[in-house]
């Protein structure tokens, strides 16, 4: 069940890009109320840079994903 149900919300059959990654973010908040998205900074190729956060409450943990595909 839950197999095809992930499977809906990142294609894993695409080279992966800035619009596919904006999409899914936006497709999880549709799906996912409780989370809260916003934009943290820009990058040097002037692209917006989005964060998500899960859930409340005192205690925070940071995922950063440090993916650089740009030499």
């Amino acid at each position: 069940m839950f197999k095809n149900f992930y499977k809906n919300i990142v294609p894993t059959n695409l080279s992966y890009n800035y619009s596919i990654l904006i999409k899914n973010i936006n497709d999880l908040k549709s799906m996912y109320s409780f989370l809260e998205l916003g934009i943290i900074g820009e990058s040097v190729l002037l692209k917006k840079i989005p964060y998500i956060k899960i859930g409340v409450g005192k205690r925070e943990v940071l995922y950063h994903g440090g993916i650089h595909a740009k030499a």
